[in-house]
């Protein structure tokens, strides 16, 4: 029965005899000691394998209780566990099914003997029916471990084992997904690269083109300078034209420089003919 909690007083008989002597050695007689029994059981959600190594396993009992633990696992080991509070001897294990422990506390008597605590590990639809069965404890304290195995125990190792179920599943998809379809993940790839390599080759024509286009205008731009050309042609022929020009007035100018100068020079000669006649009429008048 899951969350199960009996409690139970009896005379351990396997304990009838305590034998104690007065100080001169007489025997005074049997003492029979009071015990107490308690049944706990609550599902855990994780394998009886989980936990029956995560029990018999150091650091993950440290772990799912939250107090330091240390464990020699094997038939006859000792074993600690809430930082030496537990001390006890692994009397019988059997993996994944079942745990018999000789079981103490630092709350027993003194001279108490040690109480007895098998743990039976059944698969459950929802993880792993924990049962546990501790007897022998001394008379008037098992209501209190009633209460602390639930406490110390089951509640924190369902914490523990639900956290690591949690990190467990949220690994599980990102690991299984390429593993189900190799084939969809080719034909996936295979699109996925035409795609790559469409892009990559597309930007390189659209580069391409403003490339062009910049040529273009680099074209236009140099078609300017013939037309720069012409207009220096245009001008260096004015330049010959006037050149012309000067050189036609020039001349007209010269022209009539030279005629003046002839006629000049002429008219001197002209009037000189005169004197000649002149001298020779005074010589024929002698």
């Amino acid at each position: 029965m899951v969350g199960e909690r009996v409690c139970t007083s009896l005379y351990d008989r396997s304990r009838d005899v305590v034998s104690r002597r007065n100080g001169r050695g007489e025997k005074h007689g049997d003492v029979r000691m009071a015990l107490d029994s308690i049944r706990i059981s609550d599902v855990i959600p994780a394998t009886p394998e989980k936990i029956y190594e995560a029990w018999l396993d150091a650091a993950r009992h440290s772990a799912f209780t939250g107090g330091k633990a240390t464990t020699d696992s094997r038939p006859g080991g000792k074993f600690t566990a809430w930082d030496g509070y537990i001390e006890g001897v692994h009397k019988e294990l059997v993996p994944g099914r079942r745990l018999v422990q000789d079981w103490k506390s630092t709350d027993f008597p003194v001279d108490a003997s040690y109480s007895r605590v098998v743990v039976m590990l059944e698969p459950h639809p929802e993880g792993t029916l924990v049962t546990i069965e501790h007897t022998e404890i001394p008379v008037g304290q098992g209501a209190s471990y009633l209460e602390g195995w639930p406490q110390f125990y089951f509640v924190p190792m369902k914490k523990y084992f639900s956290k690591i179920a949690r990190l467990q599943a949220a690994r599980k998809p990102a690991a299984k997904a390429p593993a189900a379809s190799k084939g969809a993940a080719k034909k996936v790839a295979a699109p996925a690269k035409k795609a790559a390599l469409v892009k990559k080759a597309a930007p390189a024509k659209k580069v391409a083109a403003p490339a062009a286009k910049k040529a273009a205008p680099a074209a236009k731009k140099a078609a300017p300078a013939k037309k720069v050309a012409a207009p220096a042609a245009k001008k260096a022929a004015p330049t010959k034209k006037a050149a012309a020009a000067k050189k036609a007035a020039a001349a007209k100018k010269a022209a009539p420089a030279k005629k003046a100068a002839a006629v000049k020079r002429a008219a001197p000669a002209k009037k000189a003919a005169p004197k000649k006649g002149a001298a020779s009429a005074k010589t024929a008048k002698k």
